[in-house]
């Protein structure tokens, strides 16, 4: 899947939207306003992280402080004991820490796939 430069920036300004940096995103510092972002380590984050290597966040005024994860879970765990301000996640993760809990939402969806997953088994 093809994403374009227009995309990875949407992503980076709603993120920045969320964090409440859109009305002021340099800090009273002079600096960029720093975020801590716990992202898992899947291809399904490779518009996060083209958009990382590309600058935009740093080009709307956020300074990215990332954390990588190995799964969603861990990113959402990250978020939930306040070691992250966002995390990435599936659904999955987001529908089944909704029975345990109600004090955060999702932000936006960045990515799709209905076939990520595969089975392989020999005959």
């Amino acid at each position: 899947m093809y994403y374009s430069q227009m995309n990875l920036r949407i992503v980076a300004l709603v993120l920045m939207t969320f964090c409440g940096l859109a009305s002021n995103p340099v800090s009273a510092a002079g600096g960029n306003q720093p975020v801590r972002m716990s992202v898992s380590m899947t291809p399904l984050s490779a518009p996060f992280f083209v958009a990382f290597e590309k600058g935009y966040f740093t080009e709307l005024g956020i300074d990215p402080v990332v954390t990588n994860v190995i799964g969603g879970h861990r990113a959402a765990d990250a978020l939930f004991s306040g070691d992250a301000d966002i995390a990435t996640s599936s659904e999955v993760v987001v529908m089944f820490n909704s029975f345990k809990r109600s004090d955060f939402g999702v932000l936006c969806t960045f990515v799709s796939s209905d076939n990520d997953v595969k089975f392989l088994a020999r005959k």
